[in-house]
């Protein structure tokens, strides 16, 4: 059972510790949530890349990796990520629990050491980022944003999503545009980074099988420090659904082809969590569901056609690899099975299983540390605190009435096809 604790660190900051003697490692993990906006994407895209594997204690990267498998192999990574109209800009550290060590090592104090100092004290040149760094890190982003065509699941539901959230943060690409970011320099992304510290919100999460105090004061030390100025709340909007649905194609030369529907609702989040997500394993998300049965399985129109909802902004997506001559066929049969949930024609053993794979997934949640803490951070973007279990009673209360009223209030906003054709 996981003990959990809340502390308030300063203006916008949020320290939650959980302690479980199941967790074998430790793990910290820090979020600095902040807009997403067209003229700070490439930039505070770029702070990711650098503050991961170097910071002034070890600004080289083969010795910051030493340090780290001195660690016992222990890790710092970063990431980018999207919530909603919103960018997060994460740090994960991770490694073995403290009674696993050798001779009484702390692992958990030198892990945060290294932690906070790549995120307090990254490796600096004449007060920016140090130049080869910056020039190493900048072109491992652009090589990043041009390589994301040649993933064309990724590059589709990234080209969708311009036209899904057309006019919305959600709608700018996270990364940039590849020829901005090559323009980047040292003075304009460490600006970001000062503006990150001092306006984001940030949430942190420090998870183990026993939490250390010292740790807690570290980190405490550490952020209550920053000279803070934040946005104040931040929130991300349900995307209105377009008065007649977009149609959108683009062409490479591809030989599977990609299609994007994009579904909009009205039913608030804590709903579309409960219903909504219930509705999507049912439909196409689970290995039983109506999408996978009937488009895939039984008609062969499709290599894969999945379902996801993506909750803050009130959007259900719907996507398919498939030959080009099963475009339209795929397009029908998706359509008619929509239609088919509205219109109640599912069975109640279909209902029962979407039940037991939602159980699967969420009594699963707190066996581990790294998915037990992204539950946290999910519901403080939501502005709620239930448990797993409590998530789960909710669904499992879910009636056939209340798949059928979600279903029947979704609206066609987006279709995106990408073909093959030209290079």
């Amino acid at each position: 059972m996981i003990q959990k604790t809340i502390s308030h660190i300063g203006e916008g900051i949020r320290l939650t510790c959980a302690e479980d003697e199941r967790f074998k490692s430790n793990t910290f993990i820090v979020h600095f949530i902040s807009p997403l906006t067209a003229e700070n994407k490439e930039k505070a895209a770029l702070i990711a890349y650098l503050l991961e594997n170097t910071n002034s204690r070890h600004p080289e990267m083969q010795d910051f990796s030493k340090r780290m498998s001195q660690l016992y192999g222990a890790e710092i990574t970063t990431s980018n990520s999207r919530l909603g109209d919103l960018r997060c800009t994460s740090f994960t550290a991770t490694s073995i629990a403290d009674r696993y060590a050798f001779d009484g090592e702390i692992l958990s104090e030198e892990l945060l050491l290294e932690l906070l100092c790549c995120i307090m004290s990254p490796a600096l040149e004449n007060g920016v980022f140090a130049a080869e760094n910056f020039r190493l890190k900048l072109q491992e982003m652009v090589d990043d944003i041009s390589a994301e065509i040649n993933d064309k699941r990724t590059y589709s539901l990234s080209r969708a999503g311009k036209t899904i959230f057309e006019g919305e943060p959600a709608g700018i690409p996270l990364k940039g545009d590849a020829k901005t970011a090559a323009a980047l320099t040292p003075e304009a992304v460490y600006g970001e980074y000062l503006d990150m510290l001092r306006r984001s919100t940030i949430e942190i999460y420090y998870a183990a099988g026993k939490t250390n105090g010292k740790c807690v004061d570290m980190i405490k030390d550490a952020f209550s420090k920053l000279e803070r100025e934040p946005y104040g709340k931040l929130a991300t909007l349900p995307s209105p659904a377009k008065a007649q649905p977009a149609e959108v194609s683009d062409e490479l030369d591809v030989v599977q082809c990609k299609m994007i529907m994009a579904y909009k609702f009205s039913a608030d989040i804590q709903r579309a969590k409960t219903t909504g997500q219930l509705f999507s394993i049912l439909f196409g998300r689970a290995p039983f569901s109506l999408l996978f049965d009937n488009v895939r399985e039984k008609l062969s129109l499709c290599y894969y056609c999945t379902s996801a909802p993506q909750y803050s902004k009130g959007t259900v997506i719907i996507e398919s690899g498939l030959e080009e001559s099963n475009i339209d066929a795929a397009r029908t049969e998706i359509e008619r099975q929509l239609k088919a949930v509205q219109n109640g024609e599912f069975t109640d053993e279909l209902l029962m299983m979407s039940k037991i794979y939602a159980k699967t997934l969420l009594t699963a949640i707190e066996d581990f540390p790294t998915s037990a803490c992204d539950w946290y951070f999910n519901q403080f973007f939501d502005g709620t605190d239930i448990s797993p279990a409590e998530r789960l009673q909710q669904m499992m209360d879910v009636t056939r009435e209340d798949i059928i009223d979600f279903a029947g209030g979704l609206t066609l906003d987006t279709v995106y096809v990408l073909k093959g054709g030209k290079a």
